[in-house]
């Protein structure tokens, strides 16, 4: 049986729990009126802080950091400048053949976009499956409500990592086999399209003349292939903080070493939140009272004011934190359930565009 309180306020939870003599445990989240009212309604009762709800308010208090050290993030997603790349030049030209400069068609380039948003598409798919599957969600649910086949949701949810697709041979392009010549007459000076479309077909090209347009187009315009800055923000930086290390992909964590490089308040605060992270998904449930009581003291005399607004809100609720941590109860198959209601009856969901 379940009871639905007809509000949040501490007097309705604790009028609720005196009519229920006996609860010994209670999981909840960080508001303090759900606290109050257990305090108040069952005072011998072990109050339990959920663990979803602190890698949420741990996540927000990232985001308050890096709000704070938006240019040094801007910096950190910039491309590499001249001398960070000059190690890499130098290694470069000890070799003794340097490696050819084969600039993408715009075709290539095209594929190439497609399939990066195809991945980061499935991607997602595979986060939200882990997601509800953590929450309690069973296949088939979980199938219906991300349209999704079972097969696909089955491999998501108990894959370990994220299932890369495997690579298929890509298809040759028909001017794959003339580009070297065709940069070896560009270097020479010969720039006009229609005279290099009839050199390669002397030579048995059987493409069209607009693949051949397209290719010298990447010539004249070397600058599109420079790496672009990718635009990322506070959010999206604090999500992939918070992600287990085989979670991300490899420029996800690419950019949190450089903002680490950076930004040495980010580096003390990502070292602070993986050491928190460690104890949140540590089994099997053990006491955590010393590392807590440790990360505590660390977080409270860093210089990171948003962690230590986050610790200090911990220390005020040390003993249901503690046993959030310790203990194996947990409210998330509920959480997975209210959200699962939301969506069902459209109550409190933002629809996707």
């Amino acid at each position: 049986m379940v009871d639905l309180l007809p509000d949040r306020t501490p007097e309705t939870l604790a009028d609720w729990l005196k009519t229920h003599p006996g609860v010994e445990i209670v999981s909840r989240d960080r508001a303090e009126a759900y606290a109050s009212g257990i305090r108040q309604g069952a005072p011998e009762a072990k109050q339990v802080t959920d663990r979803w709800h602190l890698v949420k308010n741990l996540g927000q208090a990232l985001e308050r950091l890096l709000e704070d050290k938006r240019t040094l993030l801007k910096q950190a997603t910039a491309p590499p400048t001249p001398a960070e790349t000059e190690g890499t030049e130098n290694e470069r030209s000890s070799l003794s053949v340097p490696p050819p400069i084969i600039p993408l068609s715009h075709q290539q380039a095209r594929l190439a976009q497609e399939k990066f948003c195809r991945r980061q598409c499935r991607l997602e798919r595979y986060q939200e499956v882990r997601a509800l599957f953590a929450q309690g969600w069973n296949i088939s649910a979980i199938a219906r409500h991300l349209d999704l086949s079972p097969k696909t949701v089955r491999t998501f949810a108990y894959a370990t990592t994220f299932p890369e697709r495997k690579e298929r041979a890509p298809h040759p392009c028909r001017i794959d086999a003339f580009t070297a010549y065709l940069q070896q007459r560009w270097q020479k000076g010969c720039h006009n399209a229609a005279a290099l479309y009839k050199e390669i077909q002397e030579r048995g090209y059987q493409g069209r003349h607009t693949l051949v347009r397209e290719y010298l187009h990447t010539l004249r315009q070397p600058s599109t292939n420079a790496p672009a800055r990718e635009k990322v923000s506070q959010r999206q930086v604090a999500m992939w903080t918070l992600r287990r290390e085989t979670e991300r992909t490899e420029c996800q964590q690419a950019l949190l070493d450089r903002l680490s490089e950076v930004c040495e308040p980010f580096r003390a605060a990502f070292g602070l939140a993986q050491r928190f992270l460690a104890m949140i998904r540590q089994s099997p449930r053990t006491d955590q009272a010393e590392a807590l009581r440790q990360w505590l003291q660390d977080a409270l005399s860093s210089e990171n004011a948003p962690l230590r607004g986050f610790a200090l809100s911990l220390k005020q609720d040390q003993a249901a934190v503690e046993a959030g941590l310790s203990l194996p109860w947990s409210n998330g198959a509920v959480e997975g359930s209210n959200n699962r209601l939301k969506f069902l009856t459209g109550v409190g969901v933002r629809h996707r565009a």
